[in-house]
């Protein structure tokens, strides 16, 4: 009987420990579950800052080229009239030899 008793109080002893080791457990998980969201927000941030820096890069990159572009053709529309400046006073010329 007083066995018994003793055996009883050892296991309630036990329990009450390990009920402990699992609030200790989940107060770990707790902190580990913070952490992990305070890295998770970190990361989500980081990405919007990169996506919104790409966007601008691209809109430069496209607003880099749209000039590029116009210049060359400003190039282009340019040397055709010298060009055709040369032929007309190609042409003078070779009117006033004759």
């Amino acid at each position: 009987s007083s066995q018994s008793v003793l055996i009883e109080t050892v296991q309630q002893e036990i329990s009450k420990f390990t009920d402990c080791q699992a609030i200790t457990d989940l107060k770990d998980t707790m902190t580990k579950a913070r952490l992990y969201h305070s890295k998770l927000l970190r990361l989500r941030k980081e990405m919007t800052d990169l996506h919104e820096k790409s966007k601008r890069l691209k809109k430069r990159a496209l607003k880099l080229q749209q000039q590029k572009q116009k210049e060359e053709l400003t190039r282009a529309h340019n040397l055709e009239k010298e060009l055709e400046k040369e032929r007309m006073l190609t042409a003078r010329v070779a009117s006033n030899h004759d």
